[in-house]
C-alpha cells in the first residue's frame, strides 16, 4: 500500500459523499484522486488539473 494511502482513505471514509462537482474542488478527494492515478502507474499531470 502507497505510504499515507490507508490513513487518507480512513479519513475519507469519516465523511459523506458529495456531488460530483463538490467532490472534485475537495483536497481530500484531490489527494485520492492522485494516489489512485499513481498506484496504477498514470500520469497524473495528463489526467488532472494543476
Amino acid at each position: 500500500m502507497i505510504s499515507g494511502q490507508r490513513e487518507h482513505t480512513e479519513a475519507l471514509q469519516g465523511r459523506d459523499v458529495e456531488p460530483i462537482f463538490e467532490e472534485v474542488k475537495m483536497k481530500d478527494r484531490q489527494k485520492l484522486d492522485r494516489l489512485v492515478l499513481e498506484a496504477i502507474g498514470l500520469d497524473r499531470k495528463r489526467y488532472l488539473k494543476p
